[in-house]
């Protein structure tokens, strides 16, 4: 056995635990959740039904712990750990499975098929063969971390530049970037990047708010690995900041995952020093509008405009209606799809690849049958859907419209506008069919 494959092993083990072996021993291979994943949906293939996916790693598990499975591999469809299995178990895992659970939500046994993928990144993370740009990115916030010095001036200059922005988009030569400032109420961690940081940056200061910029960023690369602690780490740059400034809520920009993350995660990793409220920009601005602090335009986007929902925020999250009474604030002519949630490939490196971009057109033509020419995305990943629309929409102003919804401000007497972006990872409940034309036998079942 090689070390690689020991490594690999030895996080499989540490995994195992009860909801992990409930998933991996209660599967019928019924095949329901075929049609609720959105890549057999757009490729019909038997490696793309979640079953089969999550069979991959039975296999393996089956040849450690069944002693019938080491004698007879055959009979039980056992397989023993090797690079060649790593590897496809890897690809599996990061690059045909989104963890969207549209899988676990149709499954009538509840099979958590995204903890079995989650535990298969895990291993590859040990092993070394998870994909290197996300450990690099994963290595780089925690270094951040350490040593904050290293960048803060540069971004302190760049914040500098986008306050004279903001005076000019709002009109308001008080307005303001606040960072690092100290007792403030809210603690905003954007993304990398002025336009998730400069829009809620005009709706803060037209609302009067109390808040101030985080100097890192929301994204949080060791849970994609599925490591705890690179997740950790990283999100402990954040939790050490809203300790040391005293605020009482953090406000996460527009990404599902570093939603899901700080919402879920990261109060049980800190237990005993995590006591701030966790909410995503989507329900403040929701609050602001209910409240009237922020006041909208509802003719501010006159064409047609559907919305496509983050698994993270919707399915795992529970924010259903805040996005769609921004929305129905701000627009003229709303419209529901059916099904209304998403399936976004998030950061993946198979985004660019054959069945990805039948997922994205798969989208864009229920969006174009059902929604009218605009789609509002709660997450940066379901963004990779505009790349697939046709040409004339494909132009940079209507990918702008595509992907940020418009929201009016008057903190100085006359309308602003300012694009505001919400975040995360696609899912969502499709409809589906019992016959998928596929046998049994092809989930290697026992």
């Amino acid at each position: 056995m090689t070390e690689t494959i020991e490594l690999a092993l030895k996080a499989l083990e540490a995994q195992l635990n009860q909801p992990l072996e409930t998933a991996l021993e209660a599967c019928a291979r019924c095949g329901i959740c075929a049609e609720a994943c959105h890549y057999y949906r757009a490729e019909p293939r038997v490696e793309h039904i979640p079953a089969h996916r999550a069979e991959q790693l039975r296999s393996v598990y089956r040849y450690e712990h069944d002693f019938l499975s080491r004698m007879f591999p055959v009979w039980t469809r056992a397989e023993k750990l090797d690079e060649t299995t790593l590897a496809n178990l890897t690809e599996i895992a990061f690059s045909q499975c989104t963890l969207c659970r549209r899988c676990t939500v149709n499954c009538p046994l509840g099979v958590d098929t995204p903890l079995m993928m989650r535990a298969i990144r895990a291993m590859a993370t040990a092993a070394g063969t998870a994909p290197e740009i996300l450990v690099m990115l994963a290595d780089a916030a925690i270094e951040k971390g350490n040593d904050p010095s290293f960048y803060k001036e540069m971004f302190l200059e760049q914040i500098a530049d986008m306050e004279k922005q903001l005076r000019e988009i709002t009109g308001d030569e008080n307005a303001g970037i606040p960072v690092e400032k100290q007792g403030a109420k809210i603690l905003y961690v954007p993304l990398a990047g002025a336009h998730t940081i400069l829009p809620p940056a005009v709706v803060f200061n037209a609302a009067k708010e109390d808040w101030t910029l985080s100097i890192f960023e929301a994204s949080n690369y060791g849970v994609f690995l599925a490591d705890v602690n690179r997740a950790r780490q990283v999100a402990k740059r954040i939790v050490d900041e809203a300790n040391r400034l005293g605020v009482k809520e953090i406000v996460i920009s527009e990404c599902g995952h570093a939603y899901a993350c700080y919402r879920w995660d990261v109060p049980n990793w800190f237990a005993g020093r995590f006591d701030f409220k966790v909410r995503s920009l989507i329900e403040v601005l929701a609050e602001y509008i209910a409240e009237g602090k922020i006041k909208v335009d509802p003719t501010g986007i006159p064409e047609s405009v559907t919305y496509h929902d983050s698994c993270n925020l919707a399915r795992n999250g529970g924010l259903l209606e805040e996005p769609r009474y921004v929305l129905k604030n701000i627009v003229g002519d709303f419209r529901e799809m059916t099904p209304n949630k998403a399936g976004a490939l998030s950061l993946r490196r198979r985004r660019r690849d054959r069945c990805a971009r039948r997922i994205c057109r798969t989208k864009n033509r229920r969006r174009q049958t059902q929604g009218g020419p605009n789609q509002k995305h709660r997450c940066a990943g379901g963004r990779c859907c505009v790349r697939e629309l046709p040409p004339a929409d494909r132009r940079p102003e209507r990918a702008l419209q595509l992907e940020r919804p418009c929201y009016r401000t008057d903190g100085s007497g006359r309308p602003r506008d300012a694009a505001a972006q919400t975040p995360a990872r696609g899912g969502g409940g499709a409809s589906f069919r019992r016959g998928t034309g596929w046998n049994s036998k092809d989930l290697g079942r026992v």
